[in-house]
């Protein structure tokens, strides 16, 4: 079974285009069932199915390794893809070694400076929801 990226729908352009391709791809099948006896419903789901998982292949894509942390920053990903993709290098080289350790304490300042600046978000969202009186949606 395939995991895909979900989060990419948190973007309205994204859930626009997953919306309008798989309502694309849906269409035949719809059509198809309307005019189709009720025997071919395993058929129909094999449709049904591989349609939604076309449409998210294509569209969101797979899901890459372990969930990344929600705090982490764009900027912190992109430093730790880096640091991944020099890893195998770090010891051919002296200048290697020392980037990467480098990379390594950078990661380690932006995830920290990310996680606090992530807590101060939700401690603020609190105090406006306990403002508000609405202490029951936390």
């Amino acid at each position: 079974m395939e995991c895909f990226d979900t989060d990419k729908l948190d973007d309205p352009v994204v859930a626009y285009e997953y919306s309008a391709e798989i309502s694309r791809r849906l269409d035949p099948v719809i059509k198809a069932c309307r005019n189709s006896d009720p025997a071919n419903t395993d058929e129909t789901w094999e449709q049904v199915v591989e349609a939604f998982n076309t449409t998210s292949r294509e569209v969101l894509g797979k899901r890459r390794g372990r969930p990344v942390k929600p705090w982490l920053s764009a900027e912190t990903t992109k430093v730790v893809e880096e640091r991944r993709e020099l890893k195998p290098r770090k010891r051919e080289t002296a200048m290697n070694t020392r980037h990467y350790n480098y990379l390594c304490r950078e990661i380690a300042r932006q995830s920290k400076k990310d996680k606090n600046k992530y807590l101060q978000q939700i401690c603020r969202k609190v105090e406006t929801s306990h403002m508000q009186g609405r202490v029951k949606s936390f």
